[in-house]
């Protein structure tokens, strides 16, 4: 069975830091609304990989329900 014919390249942008917001969550927000308006399936799944103590990995496939941006505190915190 030939399965190369599902091979994509994906030639349609490049990431570089200059171009990424400061704030992760402001980031994350433009590329939510990208895959939103790209009308991709469940644009809140994503793959989490961790790691064990011996280094064996592991990964599943989560859905994000909530994003909350925690605030920095004000002023000194004693």
């Amino acid at each position: 069975m030939d399965l190369s014919n599902f091979r994509e390249e994906y030639l349609k942008g490049q990431l570089h830091r200059k171009d990424l917001a400061e704030n992760p969550f402001e980031q994350f927000q433009t590329w939510f609304e990208q895959a939103l308006k790209a009308d991709i399936p469940e644009p809140n799944a994503f793959s989490l990989a961790t790691a064990d103590a011996q280094g064996r990995p592991s990964l599943r496939t989560v859905l994000l329900c909530f994003l909350h941006q925690l605030r920095q505190p004000q002023g000194p915190r004693y």
